[in-house]
């Protein structure tokens, strides 16, 4: 479901599957799509202070019956992360920040990513949704993933499985026209097209707009980059946020290629180190780049760099 910013898509795949969880349903509901059995859901969202409180938790007090509710379970932070139902369904809520293991080995019946997400979180998830044979989707104003384009949205031309419907800030009854006129005034044209209308412009994803990754992406395995080349790291620290790195090789021809990344977030520096030295491997970096601030000091003690 591509929708424009404020144009209640959210709501619209919230409620999609408080109905299957909680097997309640509108009278006009199709009797053949209705839910017969207790579930397992899970619902993605960026974060637990943002995506989950501000997103989720309104959809789910609003449409979700106390009465059906027998238990809820609140992480170490004390947000609710796991309900129980009194029919037996039950669902967990996960964020984009979580490890990869976080996602695997999970299996059910119903997942509602709120917002894009990364790739590997959707085919980890995916695959849980293949022995009950579940259903899955997407609420978003899709301004980043550009594999979601290419992957779902492109390819649903072709499979009749993958569904893509779309909705607009003005289909929102509750908005005021002119109110979301004022807004208008301010995005560019390619903003207007995903942010108003809920239209796939991958452009407005990426810092550099030419990005296509038909042409940019390249097949090429890192054991085939020949040692020549001169090589080059750069990084990009965070803690709760991805702490991310990419190396690079530079062709004769003066092309830069990244050949390899690591993007994890929720780990000390610590922890980060070993794991980038591993996968740094023989590497024959010649400069590494990062942010200065990398330099400052935190709380008296050392440094991100240090």
């Amino acid at each position: 479901l591509l929708g424009g910013n404020r144009s209640g898509k959210s709501t619209g795949g919230g409620v999609q599957f408080i109905m299957d969880i909680s097997r309640r349903y509108p009278s006009w509901y199709p009797e053949e799509l209705r839910v017969t059995k207790p579930l397992k859901g899970r619902i993605i969202t960026v974060d637990y202070p943002r995506g989950l409180q501000e997103n989720i938790e309104p959809v789910l007090k609003k449409y979700l019956p106390d009465c059906d509710i027998a238990k809820v379970k609140r992480n170490p932070q004390g947000f609710a992360v796991n309900y129980f139902l009194k029919n037996g369904s039950s669902f967990d809520i996960l964020t984009h920040n979580q490890e990869r293991s976080s996602y695997e080995g999970w299996k059910g019946d119903r997942v509602w990513f709120d917002e894009p997400c990364k790739r590997f979180i959707f085919i980890a998830t995916k695959r849980g949704l293949v022995d009950n044979k579940g259903k899955c989707w997407f609420t978003m104003t899709l301004l980043d993933e550009p594999w979601i384009n290419r992957e779902l949205v492109k390819k649903s031309k072709l499979d009749s499985q993958i569904g893509v419907f779309q909705m607009s800030m003005y289909d929102n009854p509750y908005l005021e026209r002119d109110a979301i006129d004022e807004y208008a005034k301010f995005l560019t044209g390619e903003e207007r097209e995903a942010r108003l209308y809920g239209k796939c412009n991958m452009a407005v994803s990426f810092v550099y707009p030419e990005f296509d990754p038909d042409i940019h992406v390249i097949n090429l395995q890192e054991k085939d980059i020949p040692k020549s080349w001169k090589r080059y790291g750069a990084m990009d620290y965070g803690l709760s946020s991805p702490f991310s790195v990419v190396w690079a090789a530079v062709t004769p021809e003066q092309e830069v290629i990244l050949y390899k990344e690591y993007y994890i977030a929720n780990k000390t520096v610590a922890q980060h180190v070993p794991a980038i030295l591993i996968l740094n491997g023989e590497d024959n970096i010649i400069r590494w780049i990062a942010d200065p601030s990398i330099w400052s000091k935190i709380d008296d003690g050392p440094s991100i760099g240090e």
